[in-house]
């Protein structure tokens, strides 16, 4: 027997003739209550235990015939010993709580709570059946007015998945007593002894208090649809309607009577009261002074809060389209160590190989995944450190394959693992990394460029192994890295490598880590063209999924062939083919004023590219777009101000988009994560900043207005590239610097300014396309050297722009630059006999 008033529940049962047996768990002091009830009847027992169940049976059996109803209300709830809000506390405090819950608390609320049903049910069988069968007036059975029937008590907390306080225990044992009402009717069906369940909400009892202080559940009461707690009448009208003549016709049921609770939230309580909503409304500057007003709207945002719960309690939806391709073996991957990771290029590796290919196109040919892209089996680590994605401290590992992943799979390459990036993506240099600095592949120390830093550090190497004799780890042909200012071009030109940024929509970016969707671009890397070329048609295609996508992304059976057409391009240039149209060539003149360019820079990408492109006779003019110097302002006012949605928060855009499922950010940051991103990348802490700073100051109106900019610096690219097939300006102003000093020499740490300062200006050529969407591509130039280190040759980049769509135009005019330099080929692959990757 529970704490439920059991006078009030059942002294109108026994004022009314009937004869009452209460029976009570040994530690319940009832004597009062069994003194007023004997009263009017009589009542002892203990449903503890099986032996203490058959001896009432026995009792009630030397006095009784039959039995009409047996009312089965036992229950105890055993809550953990270190108590905690379940909504709130955080993992370790929760983890915390729930495992200082006693194994003898569990075994206990089971017996009570759902053996004690069974066993007291079983017991009274005969005398339950007994009373079906009786021969009543007019010939009625017994069981035509409800006699013989078995009602069990068990709670709505079998109903729903949570509270404010954890009752995984009980609710557990009260879902175990719903099934056991269903099993026992079934098996008690042939003698049509009924039993039915009783699912009670807000009572009065010992487990709830009402009106007491401090109760646990007092925060809720006022959720209630009802809008108010239940009484013993509520529970006493169920009774009678189950086992009277109006309930005759019922078994095997459950009847809830919560008044309504959990209608709302499936048993989610919310804690959101109307000083939360007022505290929500003071923050906008208004206020909600009608009471009834306060009242319908908290009404109205719980029912939000109870539909985002019923969202969060349901199934995730895993896309097809983003089932890991199935690969020859299991997935595995591990931790490379350093011999095989010599530049620090590696985040995980792992030797993954499809079990069918669907096409040759990069057949044998080992590639890199940059570690924003999901690999299914694989960590994600966006370059940082594991607290800052995950409460539990462990890289969260991949569900899926980014669509990229599955086609360069279905293509035949083998993804030897996944490439180190910088603190989520947000640096184009390459010392952010949480696992530290990625080193570049010609010169130890000096920066790869990011974000896509060990991308191109790993393909730089991979020529370095086979050009020299000296082994540099394990690499990769190809990489695969994301652009959303100059993150593949720039390592690209520093690394002395090929790394292009498509035209915006031609690759899906589905299933990979979002810096602003208006800006997220996935780009091949290689040391050849004709891998770009062939990177290019694999990955390129509508999707199907990404919303970055327009009605020009090609289908993948219309993605043009770009490997093809870069081998007719070259045959007709190699044999001078009259019918080949001569290329016009222009140079944006204000990409070679930027601020902080090198004068070595300037005058390397001017000479060597207007030589290479005069010996092929191509036509070039000077241009001028005065509003490019406009673009670096462009891009930061059109997406800082909300890049903190989907780079830290991970939040969807506005249009329908399918975002990995593994991938939750914490949100709010904590002050551990806010310290771990200032130590390795403050331009991340202060990406959250920005947006915090522009909800207050800035506002939406000026973020709109920057966005009309984009259109008008487009619509300047795209006038002049009325008049040119691509644009040349150099990639980065310099070429690649040493790391920057974490600490001084007396071990002081670099300044926030300090850290962020060296890479100022290096996307001033590069990000102004991320924005407007043209394809750029960035072109080993040659080399310059730094006076720390004259004998070690650096790359410099020159980039190519093209029209929108016309990703072939800047392939061929890099295939033309090559050729007019007279060695059809990257000069890389000329200069390593002099430079090895110096130490």
């Amino acid at each position: 027997m529970s704490s439920l008033d059991i006078v009030r529940l059942f002294g109108g049962l026994v004022a009314n003739g009937a004869k009452v047996y209460v029976i009570a768990l040994p530690d319940e002091p009832i004597s009062e209550k069994v003194k007023e009830l004997n009263e009017l009847g009589e009542a002892s027992g203990d449903v503890s235990s099986k032996e203490a169940i058959a001896d009432i049976a026995a009792y009630i059996k030397q006095r009784e015939t039959h039995l009409d109803v047996l009312v089965s209300n036992a229950g105890i709830r055993r809550d953990p010993v270190e108590p905690c809000n379940v909504l709130t506390a955080p993992l370790l405090e929760l983890q915390s709580s729930m495992w200082s819950s006693r194994h003898s608390d569990w075994a206990d609320t089971f017996c009570v709570n759902t053996t004690a049903h069974y066993f007291m049910s079983v017991a009274f069988l005969p005398l339950l059946s007994a009373a079906a069968e009786r021969n009543l007036d007019g010939g009625r059975k017994g069981r035509d007015d409800g006699r013989g029937v078995i009602v069990i008590t068990s709670s709505c907390a079998s109903m729903h998945n949570m509270t404010n306080i954890d009752l995984t225990s009980y609710a557990s044992s009260k879902a175990a007593t719903d099934h056991l009402v269903r099993l026992l009717a079934a098996k008690f069906s042939r003698f049509y002894v009924r039993v039915a369940g009783i699912n009670p909400g807000f009572v009065p009892s010992k487990m709830n208090p009402i009106g007491e202080e401090g109760n646990v559940f007092s925060s809720l009461f006022d959720q209630v649809p009802a809008k108010r707690v239940g009484d013993e009448e509520d529970i006493a009208g169920a009774v009678i309607y189950l086992t009277s003549r109006a309930g005759a016709y019922i078994d095997g049921i459950s009847l809830c009577v919560d008044g309504g609770r959990i209608l709302l939230a499936n048993g989610q309580q919310s804690d959101f009261n109307v000083n939360d909503l007022q505290e929500l409304a003071a923050g906008l500057g208004i206020e909600i002074a009608s009471d009834q007003d306060a009242k319908d709207y908290l009404l109205l945002l719980r029912s939000l809060e109870a539909v985002m719960q019923q969202i969060k309690d349901g199934p995730d939806y895993l896309h097809p389209a983003l089932e890991p391709y199935p690969v020859v073996g299991i997935r595995k991957y591990w931790k490379p160590n350093q011999d095989e990771n010599p530049f620090n290029a590696w985040s995980h590796r792992c030797d993954l190989k499809a079990k069918e290919s669907t096409s040759d196109l990069l057949m044998g040919r080992t590639i890199a995944i940059k570690d924003n892209i999901c690999v299914g089996g694989l960590p994600t680590t966006l370059g940082t450190l594991p607290t800052v994605l995950s409460e539990s401290g462990v890289f969260p590992i991949s569900t899926v394959d980014a669509i990229v992943v599955s086609r360069i799979l279905a293509a035949g390459a083998t993804i030897k693992g996944s490439s180190t990036c910088e603190s989520f993506c947000a640096s184009p240099l390459s010392f952010t990394s949480a696992t530290g600095p990625v080193h570049n592949a010609l010169l130890h120390g000096y920066t790869s460029g990011g974000s896509s830093s060990g991308s191109c550090a790993l393909v730089a190497g991979s020529v370095l192994n086979r050009q020299s004799k000296k082994v540099f780890g394990e690499t990769a042909e190809l990489a695969i890295g994301s652009d959303q200012a100059g993150s593949v071009r720039i390592p690209a030109c520093f690394s002395g490598i090929y790394g292009l940024k498509p035209t915006f929509g031609l690759i899906p970016y589905t299933g990979a880590a979002s810096m602003n969707p208006m800006i997220d671009h996935l780009g091949p890397i290689a040391s050849t063209l004709d891998d770009i070329a062939a990177l290019l048609k694999v990955m390129a295609g509508y999707d199907g999924l990404d919303p970055r996508m327009t009605p020009e992304s090609p289908l993948i059976a219309q993605v043009k062939d770009y490997p093809q057409i870069l081998g007719d391009f070259r045959h007709s240039v190699s044999t001078k083919d009259g019918q080949t149209r001569q290329m016009k060539i222009g140079f944006l003149k204000e990409s070679f004023d930027i601020p902080g360019i090198s004068s070595e820079v300037r005058e390397k990408v001017q000479q060597t590219a207007r030589s290479a492109f005069a010996v092929v006779g191509a036509e070039m003019i000077d241009i001028s777009i005065p509003m490019h110097l406009e673009g670096p302002t462009i891009w930061t006012a059109s997406t800082r101000l909300s890049m903190s949605d989907w780079l830290c928060q991970e939040k969807p855009s506005g249009h329908l988009s399918y975002l990995p499922p593994h991938m939750q950010a914490r949100w709010p940051p904590s002050q551990e994560k806010f310290d771990a991103l200032t130590s390795t990348n403050p331009g991340v802490a202060n990406i959250i900043l920005s947006a915090e700073f522009a909800k207050k100051n800035i506002g939406p109106a000026l973020e709109a207005k920057a966005h009309r900019k984009v259109f008008e610096l487009r619509a300047a690219y795209d006038d002049a590239l009325e008049h040119v097939d691509v644009l040349i300006t150099p990639c980065a102003p310099t070429v690649a610097m040493p790391h920057p000093p974490l600490t001084d020499s007396q071990g002081k740490k670099s300044t926030i300014l300090e850290k962020l300062g060296v890479a100022v200006g290096l996307t001033n050529n590069t990000c102004p396309f991320n924005v407007t969407g043209h394809p750029a591509l960035s072109v080993p130039c040659g080399f310059s050297t730094v006076p720390e280190h004259p004998d070690a040759p650096l790359p410099i980049g020159m980039q190519i722009i093209g029209k929108l769509w016309d990703d072939e135009s800047v392939i061929m005019a890099a295939a033309l630059f090559e050729e007019g330099r007279n060695d059809g080929h990257n000069p890389l692959l000329s200069t390593l006999g002099q430079n090895k990757g110096e130490e």
